[in-house]
C-alpha cells in the first residue's frame, strides 16, 4: 500500500517541527550569547539535550512514515502533548504571574523576533501533522500495516 496523502501531509508538518525547533534553538542561542542572559555551559547542555530529543523524533517520525503504529501514537503523545505543553507553559505562566502582554515586547531584538516565530510555526506544524496523522485514510494506513504483519 502506497503512503496516503495524509500520512504523508503528516510526515512534512512533523519534519517542518521539527526543524523550526532546530530553528527555535538556534535563535534562542544567538539571542542568550548576545544578551550574555545564560551560562555557555548551559547553552551547551541545552543544545546536547535538544539534539538528542530531535534526532530521536527524526528518527520517529521516519519510522511512521514507514507504517510503524507505534510511531505514530509516540509522535502523538511525545511532540503532540507533552511537547506542546514544554512550548506553551512559559509564556502561560508568565501571563499567570501578572505580566501585561504589552510587556512582552518589551526589549526585543531579531533574534527573539525569529524565535517567537519559529515557536509560532512550531505549534502550528505540530497541530497540522496531529490533524493528518489521524484521518480516517491516515488511520487505515496504519490498520493495514498491522493486519499485514499479524498475517504474514
Amino acid at each position: 500500500m502506497d503512503i496516503p496523502k495524509e500520512a504523508q501531509q503528516a510526515y512534512t508538518f512533523w519534519i517542518l517541527a521539527i526543524v523550526a525547533g532546530m530553528a527555535e534553538t538556534i535563535f534562542f542561542v544567538i539571542d542568550s550569547l548576545l544578551k550574555n542572559a545564560t551560562s555557555i555551559q548551559g547553552l551547551v547542555m541545552g543544545i546536547l539535550i535538544r539534539g538528542i530529543i530531535y534526532t530521536i523524533f527524526i528518527f520517529v517520525t521516519i519510522q511512521m512514515r514507514k507504517r510503524k503504529n507505534w510511531a505514530r501514537i509516540t509522535l502523538a503523545i511525545g511532540l503532540g502533548i507533552v511537547g506542546t505543553l514544554t512550548l506553551i507553559i512559559d509564556p502561560i505562566s508568565w501571563l499567570m504571574e501578572g505580566h501585561a502582554i504589552s510587556e512582552a515586547f518589551v526589549g526585543l531584538n531579531v533574534w527573539s523576533i525569529l524565535f517567537t516565530l519559529s515557536r509560532i510555526i512550531h505549534i502550528i506544524c505540530v497541530f497540522a501533522a496531529l490533524f493528518w496523522m489521524f484521518r480516517p485514510n491516515a488511520n487505515q494506513y496504519f490498520r493495514a500495516a498491522k493486519y499485514t504483519s499479524v498475517n504474514n
